[in-house]
């Protein structure tokens, strides 16, 4: 995965630990890191366009299913990670 350059403005992780959601200026991105491999693995989602001046607080769900998301315009998206029952991991990479 290529570096990105941005601000973290907020974050939060789930509940077991296991995972780390960061979001901050510019990019419309939200970065999802396991925080259970040696090195720490991201996963980069672009949630909204590009260009947004920054995005609010993210919260997981206290399942760690679903994501919030809350932009400048005080819109709050939700982003499904993983249906009931399943649980959302980030796919290993070679």
């Amino acid at each position: 995965m290529g570096r990105i350059t941005q601000t973290v403005l907020t974050a939060d992780s789930r509940a077991d630990g296991q995972l780390l959601a960061t979001a901050g200026e510019t990019e419309g991105l939200v970065r999802l890191w396991d925080l259970t491999a040696k090195s720490p693995r991201g996963k980069t989602i672009q949630v909204m366009p590009s260009g947004l001046p920054w995005l609010n607080p993210v919260a997981f769900s206290p399942g760690g299913r679903h994501l919030f998301i809350s932009d400048p315009n005080g819109l709050v998206h939700v982003l499904r990670l993983a249906k009931p029952g399943e649980e959302f991991r980030i796919p290993k990479t070679d």
